[in-house]
């Protein structure tokens, strides 16, 4: 949330709610898909983007289908090691999101403030 008060702040959007905690609050209560919509206002590429969505539907796949999908693979090793398997390639579609991120954060804060990670 912060990259996107950023880039209100530097005028590059805006929201319908103005004051920074009406903003904030305004911020919070979106969920992931909807804060992926505003940071592309604010300048975030597709390809960015796209990692996003992934990760949302990763999360979104692990939090109503996974363990209902693979209830009858609890029973056996076999099972249980392929279980392991999609929750070690999920974990990592949704990790990723913090590099995504914070390379986000890099480039808003670049471009707005000529801040650089060398600074």
């Amino acid at each position: 949330m912060h990259i996107l008060f950023a880039a209100e702040f530097a005028g590059r959007i805006s929201f319908d709610k103005k004051g920074d905690i009406e903003t904030e609050l305004f911020l919070s209560k979106k969920t992931l898909g909807q804060l992926i919509v505003e940071m592309k206002r604010g300048g975030m590429d597709e390809q960015t983007a796209e990692r996003l969505r992934d990760a949302l539907a990763a999360r979104n796949f692990l939090m109503h289908h996974f363990f209902v999908w693979h209830a009858a693979n609890y029973a056996t090793e076999d099972g249980r090691g392929r279980m392991l398997k999609e929750l070690q390639s999920l974990r990592f579609r949704i990790g990723r999101v913090e590099h995504v991120f914070s390379q986000f954060r890099q480039q808003v804060f670049e471009q707005i403030f000529g801040i650089t990670s060398d600074e």
